[in-house]
């Protein structure tokens, strides 16, 4: 049994929510992809539309979910106790409501209360000390285009999907990624707090430059200034890795696996820089639409953002039991790591196939490729499952303290 006080019990119901939320998205991702294979007996009781928006729901609430969290972490003794309870019981509620009402409820009504609920947080959390008040700046920030991207793509209907989804993978959930990002630093890494602050000052630039350059390639950009915007892209995210690997480089005596999932993250970071650059090009923008190309780019940068969300629940899970141990084990490290890069080229591969051949019928000529990508993603779903299992097997009996 361990004590916390309200706002660690808060957190901690926060933190169950956003496992259990990243466990159903992967076995939400696995049941859409199966879709593809022929004479799947699923096809029969429900529809492909129906698992793929509870699958993006419960993706967009896995993200919404470990904001929240971490911005009752940063907030610290700012918020009274009773304020932490409420907040997390009413945010549990109305993430829970939105993901039972997506298949019955219009999306656009359910984005905006998310999104309502986003900016309520945002304000009801204040900044604290001085040290973390650049960190708190960014996950502000983060938190208000999340509530924008949720919203803009049902009130504006001149700019495709695809281009609202890179903007939310790119620029606003990527954004506010990157407060955890430097948070969970401050827990595990030696770096200096002074180089830790400019660093976090120079990725937010970046972040916002390369990203949204992406967001721009989706809505069209002539071959010249494409070509311009790829090289920069490109700079931008390399710059951002190199920061990051210098602060996890440096690791403390932090036993969790927190560090390990951010160098995952990296990694996928430098890869979805480098698919961005090549993406905003005219000719390659054009080749991956009306295929799997453009989702599998979309898929990477969703996996990045999901690694530093297994990040958040290693060391604040850690933090909160006070012994400094791994919370999951490596074997869903593994499995998610190997499971969503192999898992992105074969759908990539299957992407290339379906722009070549252009035939009307093409399932059965994908049938290797569309195995071979389903058995990725039934590892990378059993990799969230293991990480959910075991994060459930060693939770704690929790006290709350009297306020």
């Amino acid at each position: 049994m361990i004590q916390l006080s309200p706002r660690g019990g808060a957190v901690y119901r926060l933190l169950s929510l956003l496992v259990g939320l990243i466990a159903l998205y992967g076995l939400g991702a696995l049941l859409g992809a199966s879709f593809v294979l022929l004479g799947n007996p699923l096809a029969d009781h429900v529809a492909e539309s129906t698992i793929r928006a509870l699958t993006n729901r419960a993706f967009d609430l896995a993200l919404l979910s470990g904001l929240v969290a971490a911005g009752l972490l940063m907030a610290g003794g700012a918020m009274s106790s009773r304020g932490s309870r409420w907040l997390s019981r009413g945010w549990i509620a109305l993430a829970l409501g939105s993901l039972l009402a997506t298949p019955l409820v219009d999306d656009l009504m359910l984005s905006i209360a998310l999104a309502i609920g986003l900016l309520l947080v945002a304000l009801l959390l204040k900044p604290t000390g001085l040290a973390e008040r650049g960190i708190q700046r960014v996950w502000r920030l983060g938190m208000s285009l999340a509530a924008l991207s949720l919203t803009l793509p049902h009130l504006i209907d001149s700019v495709s999907a695809a281009a609202f989804r890179a903007f939310q993978l790119q620029v606003a959930f990527a954004f506010a990624m990157l407060s955890i990002v430097y948070w969970l630093f401050g827990c595990f890494s030696r770096v200096e707090p002074d180089w830790a602050r400019d660093s976090l000052r120079t990725c937010s630039i970046l972040l916002l430059l390369g990203g949204g350059l992406v967001y721009a390639g989706r809505l069209g950009l002539s071959a010249s200034i494409a070509l311009v915007a790829g090289t920069v892209v490109l700079l931008c995210f390399v710059v951002i890795a190199s920061h990051w690997v210098r602060a996890i480089s440096r690791r403390n005596e932090n036993a969790t696996l927190s560090p390990h999932w951010l160098a995952l993250a990296t990694l996928l970071l430098l890869v979805n820089g480098l698919l961005g650059a090549l993406s905003i090009q005219p000719g390659i923008q054009a080749a991956m639409r009306g295929n799997e190309l453009m989702a599998a780019q979309d898929w990477l940068a969703g996996c990045g953002l999901l690694c530093v969300l297994l990040a958040l629940g290693n060391q604040a899970a850690s933090d909160l039991r006070g012994d400094n141990r791994r919370i999951t084990g490596y074997i869903p490290f593994w499995l998610c790591g190997f499971g969503a890069a192999l898992a992105a080229i074969f759908q990539a591969g299957r992407g290339l196939l379906q722009h070549y051949l252009r035939a009307a019928d093409t399932a059965e000529l994908l049938l290797p490729l569309s195995a071979l990508w389903i058995g990725c993603l039934f590892a990378f779903t059993a990799g969230l499952l293991i990480y959910a299992l075991g994060y459930l097997v060693r939770l704690p009996r929790i006290r709350i303290l009297a306020d």
